[in-house]
């Protein structure tokens, strides 16, 4: 015998007390094994499965709940863009419904979710301001769910006997501290006119503002001398995508 092994007497409690850890042992090495691939369904459609995903690198396994006639409805997927899972609901015909925004980590890529803004309903300058003085022209409050927001405004400028320049700009805050700004579009107006211009802008939010309450604004200041007014009438205020972010720069 050598010496530390175990007792091997068959009616010895140390017998017994190896043989129990033994069993132990191998039910956790097996509870420790690829289970994939499962499935448990109905009359043979599948209503739950566990499936090797082909897109991870490290083998590892995607799981997906169907709706009992074969179409899935939720599945989690290996991202090879976050390289790491992320997870997405589907609806009855398939089309992506709810799903993590996989280029931020943080976030839903769907659906975006909508903020309402309110316009001012007249403001003016009687003449040059500066960006520290710039009105709020619009505002509005709602839940960040997205990494991203796209806002959008019409405005109509009046003008009086000078020349003016508006410069606009939207940001976004959380707890009264703004947390992500736009640039800045310069709108120039002639003396004596009336027109209508647009504004369009997307801003990145940083994950601290995900399901908080956020305030949205359109500020404004006029750089000349003009005696100027306007109205604002907001388009949208989107939420979108990190990915629908990144391929329109001109839009920051």
């Amino acid at each position: 015998m050598v010496a530390n092994d175990r007792v091997e007497r068959p009616d010895s409690p140390d017998f017994l007390k190896n043989k129990i850890r033994e069993l132990e042992e191998k039910i956790d090495a097996l509870t420790r094994q690829s289970k994939f691939p499962f499935s448990i369904g109905h009359n043979g459609v599948a209503d739950f499965e566990v499936l090797p995903d082909p897109n991870d690198p490290n083998g590892g396994a995607k799981v997906r709940i169907l709706n009992g006639a074969g179409q899935p409805i939720f599945e989690t997927f290996y991202s090879m863009v976050y390289s790491g899972k992320a997870a997405r609901m589907l609806d009855l015909s398939g089309t992506t419904m709810w799903s993590l925004d996989e280029s931020a980590g943080y976030g839903l890529s769907n659906p975006g979710m909508s903020i309402t803004l309110g316009g001012q309903a007249r403001w003016g300058y009687g003449g040059n301001t500066t960006a520290g003085t710039a009105q709020v022209v619009a505002d509005g409050y709602g839940g960040a769910f997205n990494p991203a927001l796209w806002v959008g405004a019409e405005l109509n400028l009046e003008n009086g006997t000078l020349a003016s320049t508006f410069n606009i700009w939207v940001e976004v805050l959380l707890a009264g501290s703004v947390i992500a700004s736009s640039s800045t579009d310069a709108q120039s107006v002639a003396a004596n006119t009336t027109d209508i211009r647009s504004i369009s802008k997307m801003l990145l939010l940083p994950q601290s503002a995900m399901q908080k309450t956020i305030e949205v604004r359109i500020r404004a200041w006029n750089s000349t001398g003009g005696n100027a007014f306007s109205q604002v009438f907001p388009r949208q205020c989107q939420g979108i995508s990190k990915a629908f972010y990144d391929v329109n720069p001109a839009y920051h």
